[in-house]
């Protein structure tokens, strides 16, 4: 794929971003790097030709929906993607989550990373519990942007992306989770849910939690 379908595919998920940011953001590490092939027989072209992955359409989606959900004021730097991409490898590894309902709250959150994930320091925040609420929510942007380039749909528009977990058995009694299939379904805003069987978590969890207020 040449940078220009690569550019006008993004262009059709509504993410604008110039040919010259997709070779620096490509030089820095932060999408898969093209690949340099020869040129076909006949195509009477010398040299060789540059190929872009295909995966680079999500990557790219998810870095400039990144930059919209910080205003453009939180430099997409390769550390703090990384620590934004190694969230979101355990994301997918785990139905794990933080789950919590606070006094008069109706509604369960959820949160991916906690006070003592590494790379914290990387995001803006006055306390840690400040810095881990950033980077949650950019989890949740990525998640939703790279699940939304997949299925070439708007990366602007929120959706709720739903990871259908189902239950292994290991050994008698003891079970592990795999990851059945993602959906996403449009929302008010951009969310990740856990469901087992079917059923929310947050449902699930938040009837026992508000059990124990």
């Amino acid at each position: 794929m040449e940078i220009d379908e690569l550019q006008s595919r993004l262009r059709r998920l509504g993410a604008d971003i110039p040919q010259n940011t997709l070779k620096r953001w490509a030089y820095d590490g932060l999408i898969p790097k093209p690949r340099r092939i020869k040129h076909g027989k006949g195509s009477r072209k010398k040299g060789r030709a540059v190929s872009w992955d295909p995966a680079a359409i999500a990557d790219a989606a998810a870095l400039w929906a990144f930059k919209e959900a910080t205003s453009r004021k939180l430099l997409p730097s390769k550390k703090r993607i990384d620590v934004i991409k190694h969230a979101v490898f355990h994301v997918y590894e785990s139905p794990f989550a933080i789950y919590s309902l606070r006094n008069g709250d109706t509604a369960v959150s959820v949160k991916f990373v906690d006070e003592g994930f590494p790379g914290l320091t990387l995001f803006p925040g006055k306390t840690l519990p400040d810095r881990s609420d950033t980077l949650n929510s950019l989890v949740v942007v990525w998640i939703c942007a790279k699940e939304k380039a997949r299925r070439r749909k708007p990366v602007l528009q929120p959706v709720r992306v739903i990871m259908h977990w189902k239950p292994v058995e290991k050994i008698k009694d003891t079970f592990d989770y795999v990851l059945d299939k993602t959906t996403i379904h449009v929302a008010d805003r951009n969310e990740v849910v856990h469901c087992i069987g079917g059923v929310d978590l947050r449902n699930k969890l938040g009837l026992l939690l508000k059990q124990t207020l």
